[in-house]
């Protein structure tokens, strides 16, 4: 076999898809880009754990196809609604969906009218154009075309070249139609302190609720009557006659919701929620084009924990969505595609594929394959794998093979990166969880829920630390004492190991350990005390569980 010489630091690519220099060649497609670039396919969601591969996906779409715009949401300006008076007026109990679906549609639209008639330097030109598909023989259209000229005559100008200025100028309109109310705005004006002290005078507190009912109700009104039935006719318009060509898909794709875009979290919340909302809406309704949307499981996860029992279950968002999922075969074929990538920059020779750089099997029973050994100390996620291989490389010179204790030194180091990235990526959903860290640690490589006792489950919930976190919070007020009490904390705290990828479970029945990416865990009704779980292997080493006693 040739000897391979890989200079030390050498890299098979970057950790984030956007800084990655090579992605455009090594690219491999598990069959999600027909998908989401036909127009006709209901999925539009991105589903994936940080380093699956949503973002590669995406540039991947702008690489293939001609008509696509991305949006970053860090250049909407939407951390203007948090200093506007709707957050006062959310305060009083006004539901702001509508205008927040509104305002996702607006921005969607625009962009959509200014892909199609793409002069941003011409407006007025660009909006006859878009004003001659509909056909003025029909009544139905002429009320449509006069409804959407007035409606893009109002917006299109001054939102055509700058997406942010659309966001606060629409916002702008909505806080004037409400201080514009002389009963709105007057509650806009009034001091909270004056409202406790009125409220506190007895007869008065009865007037005062009546007045502000009155006032929440017409406040509720002007939001969700803001300019909607006109854009409603622009997106009906677009819809039958703006885009024709099913060999010609206009894409919308938005992605860095994870960034901090929008530091109120529960606003933050309700707005992706509606996005959410909006797109699955826009898209069955405009066909040839689509709004794509990347969003990480963790936020999915936050964002379905707040609906309302009126909107659909998550399952029913099934169909449109895209769980990004890879076999250990496409991570094989993504570190080759990424070798031959390096060894046709770097060097002469023939290129080396993963199975030629790992280690040879020894011949001991049970003892793993070189390439499962590497896969299974992953979350099946590219970023896991380029960056073990990566750490393997940077310590190794010249080497023909490497050798186990390579993969064992590049571990360490490895092995505490993940776990600091799987606490950074749940951070807002289980603040604190590096707190039950000693507890797994304690429990070893498997466990079941009857190991777990009352007394480490304490020890969590009565640290200090653990006050400050929401979730351990809500596991306290969980704990009542006896065994129910008891249990219910235990699968509880399972649950969350599980879900955010600590620990997977073992099926009793096939031998096979499930983890969250690939089933589900329900851990009120899923879970028995002789279940077995076993710590992800990727992470042992971080929680300095020894694989000896495994």
């Amino acid at each position: 076999m040739a000897r391979y010489k890989l200079r030390k630091g050498v890299a098979i690519g970057s950790l984030a898809a956007e800084n990655d220099g090579m992605l455009s060649n090594v690219f491999v497609d598990a069959g999600y880009l027909e998908r989401l670039s036909d127009a006709s396919e209901g999925a539009f969601l991105i589903l994936g754990r940080a380093g699956s591969g949503k973002t590669a996906l995406i540039r991947k779409l702008k690489e293939q196809y001609k008509h696509v715009v991305q949006l970053d949401p860090e250049e909407l300006s939407m951390q203007y609604l948090q200093n506007s008076v709707l957050k006062t007026v959310a305060g009083w109990g006004v539901n702001l969906e509508i205008f927040y679906k509104y305002l996702w549609r607006h921005i969607c639209i625009l962009e959509l009218i200014r892909m199609r008639y793409d002069d941003a330097n011409d407006v007025p030109s660009a909006m006859s154009g878009f004003l001659k598909f509909i056909d003025p023989n029909t009544r139905e259209f002429q009320k449509t075309r006069e409804l959407s000229r007035s409606y893009l005559l109002d917006y299109g100008d001054s939102y055509w070249v700058k997406t942010d200025s659309r966001v606060k100028a629409i916002t702008s309109e909505v806080e004037k139609k409400l201080k514009s109310d002389v009963g709105v705005s007057a509650s806009l004006d009034h001091a909270p302190s004056s409202i406790e002290a009125k409220a506190a005078r007895g007869k008065e507190t009865r007037t005062l609720n009546h007045v502000e009912t009155e006032i929440v109700e017409r406040a509720q009104q002007i939001v969700s009557d803001f300019q909607i039935a006109d854009l409603n006719r622009v997106v009906d318009a677009l819809g039958k006659n703006g885009f024709t060509d099913p060999q010609n898909p206009y894409l919308i794709v938005i992605d860095d919701l994870d960034k901090n875009w929008m530091p109120d979290d529960s606003l933050y919340l309700d707005l992706v929620k509606s996005l959410l909302f909006t797109v699955r809406e826009l898209n069955y309704r405009l066909d040839n084009a689509k709004i794509i949307v990347a969003l990480r499981e963790d936020i999915s996860h936050r964002v379905f924990q707040l609906r309302s029992p009126h909107e659909p279950q998550r399952e029913k968002w099934s169909d449109v969505q895209i769980k990004v999922r890879w076999s250990k075969e496409q991570l094989v074929q993504m570190v080759d595609n990424r070798l031959a990538e390096v060894y046709r920059g770097e060097y002469t020779q023939a290129a080396p594929t993963l199975a030629d750089l790992l280690p040879q099997k020894r011949k001991r029973p049970g003892e793993d394959e070189p390439i499962d050994y590497l896969i299974e100390r992953t979350l099946m996620r590219p970023r896991d794998v380029i960056d073990f291989l990566n750490r393997c490389f940077d310590q190794t010179s010249e080497m023909s093979r490497l050798s186990l204790a390579d993969l064992r030194s590049a571990e360490v180091g490895y092995s505490e990166a993940r776990l600091n990235a799987i606490l950074d990526e749940w951070d807002n959903s289980y603040l604190g969880l590096r707190l039950t860290f000693p507890l797994l640690t304690k429990l070893g490589c498997r466990f079941t829920p009857s190991d777990i006792t009352e007394e480490d489950l304490m020890e969590i919930l009565l640290d200090d630390r653990a006050f400050d976190c929401r979730w351990l919070k809500d596991l306290s007020e969980e704990y009542t004492g006896g065994p129910v009490g008891i249990t219910n904390v235990k699968n509880s705290l399972i649950g969350v190991w599980y879900l955010v990828g600590l620990i997977g479970v073992k099926d009793s029945a096939s031998h096979r350990t499930h983890f969250s990416l690939d089933r589900a865990l329900n851990a009120k009704t899923d879970l028995e005390p002789d279940s077995t779980f076993i710590v992800l292997k990727m992470l042992r080493s971080a929680l300095g569980i020894s694989e000896k006693h495994c």
